[in-house]
């Protein structure tokens, strides 16, 4: 930290420096973004420029034919605000100049360890190996495995870079919260970008308001943001938007669907070994690092054309998916319950309903996908990444606050139990199946 270091003013002024913009990138949601020649190096290189193939909602394109950005411009985006809350800090003094190289690049890389299709694959992997699968873990691996990791040593250590990614740094705390929390600069940038290129308004919110809002909570080692009490509006704002996208997108019954048909076909290829599991994307990229380069959404998307063909329950999906044919939902069912099952519970639901409905409805069992929506998670609830308020009786979890509409809402707990089947006639045969077990209207 600036305060503790001697020579303080010369490895600003150093920093200061190397912090010059040589290029600007427009981009349609923060406007000409400043880089400096080292992040131009990094953003140019061929594993980073993959993430323009990395489609960042995956088939929700499908249902919102606008939303074909990519993980690239995210990425630029999240660089952005990351810039914009940093050099804040550094004016109240929080941070400094070195600081601000490794936050702009931790924001830079945060999603280069990106599955194809996002977090559609990433589930699927996580099926195989829960600890590791985690796209963050991945980046970590490209920095430590691959060329990225000389092109960070330019700029810092990229030790740091892969502390951040793993969720341990520590030094200080604020630089995981900022990477990886409920006020994150992931977040800040997605929900503008994904309501914009979706159609979708209730993502909008007073960024500007909110980023001039927001200060840490002790000069020394600070922890975390706490947002002014002039900005309990725009962080409201926030957070709300956050849920409504949850509901209009993320979650959106069609999307759900495709995203359903894409996973039985991917986990069904990997397990053939048709498509590469974790270990052999780990291993075909230390071989060679232009094997991770080509692995993006056209890599998948050949692999299904080539096992389009036949009469299996796979090929016929595959099809499906080339001609926008989605699954229809034959059940679906809404609840505010103050109950959350532990995720065994939610693991032995997904088993036991195919062929339970299976067996009530005549349909056939692999037509039958079930799919419980896990909690709207607009806000995380650990003390080191909730969001924290300034109010008259001091620093507050904002689900602390009594008179906070995000404390009603989160009780509230909302989720969404839904059933998916083949065609309108297996939805006919599931619907009369379930008539008994529907709650009778008062």
């Amino acid at each position: 930290m600036a305060a503790a270091q001697t020579g303080a003013s010369r490895i600003e002024e150093k920093a200061h420096k190397k912090l010059k913009a040589s290029k600007k990138i427009y981009d349609n949601i923060h406007g000409y973004i400043g880089i400096t020649e080292e992040e131009r190096l990094l953003i140019d290189s061929p594993l980073f420029q993959r993430l323009r193939r990395i489609s960042h909602l995956g088939l929700a394109g499908y249902v919102y034919p606008g939303a074909t950005h990519s993980r690239f411009s995210h990425c630029l985006g999240s660089l952005y605000v990351m810039d914009k809350i940093a050099s804040s800090l550094i004016e109240d003094e929080v941070l400094d100049y070195e600081d601000l190289e490794i936050l702009r690049l931790a924001a830079l890389l945060h999603d280069v360890g990106h599955y194809p299709f996002s977090h559609v694959i990433e589930g699927t992997m996580k099926n195989i190996d829960k600890d590791n699968a985690k796209h963050e873990q991945l980046g970590a691996f490209l920095v430590e495995e691959t060329s990225l990791k000389e092109s960070i040593a330019k700029i810092c250590n990229p030790e740091d870079i892969v502390a951040i990614l793993k969720g341990s740094f520590s030094r200080p705390p604020l630089f995981q919260y900022l990477t990886s929390s409920s006020l994150d600069v992931d977040k800040m940038d997605y929900l503008q970008r994904d309501s914009i290129h979706t159609g979708v308004g209730y993502g909008a919110f007073d960024v500007d308001r909110l980023l001039n809002c927001l200060e840490s909570d002790r000069p020394q080692e600070p922890t975390k943001l706490v947002v002014a009490k002039k900005g309990r509006q725009a962080i409201e704002d926030f957070l709300l938007g956050r849920f409504h996208m949850f509901q209009s997108v993320y979650h959106h019954k069609s999307v759900v669907a495709f995203e359903l048909m894409l996973d039985r076909v991917v986990d069904t290829l990997v397990v053939k070994e048709l498509l590469p599991n974790l270990f052999r994307i780990r291993e075909e990229t230390r071989r060679d690092e232009w094997w991770f380069v080509g692995y993006d959404d056209n890599f998948v998307w050949e692999a299904l054309k080539a096992n389009r063909r036949g009469d299996s329950v796979t090929s016929q999906i595959i099809r499906r998916l080339f001609s926008r044919d989605s699954l229809k939902m034959a059940d679906e069912r809404l609840t505010l319950t103050d109950y959350l099952p532990p995720d065994m519970m939610t693991d032995l639901m997904k088993d036991a309903m195919p062929p339970w409905l299976s067996k009530l409805s005549g349909v056939e069992q692999e037509w039958i996908f079930y799919k419980e929506q896990p909690r709207v998670t607009f806000l995380e609830e650990e003390p080191d990444r909730t969001v924290y308020i300034e109010t008259d009786d001091g620093i507050k979890q904002i689900i602390e606050e009594p008179t906070s509409i995000i404390k009603k809402l989160w009780e509230s707990r909302f989720k969404a139990y839904r059933v998916y089947t083949r065609d309108d006639s297996a939805k006919e045969q599931i619907e009369n199946s379930l008539k008994k077990y529907k709650p009778v209207p008062k």
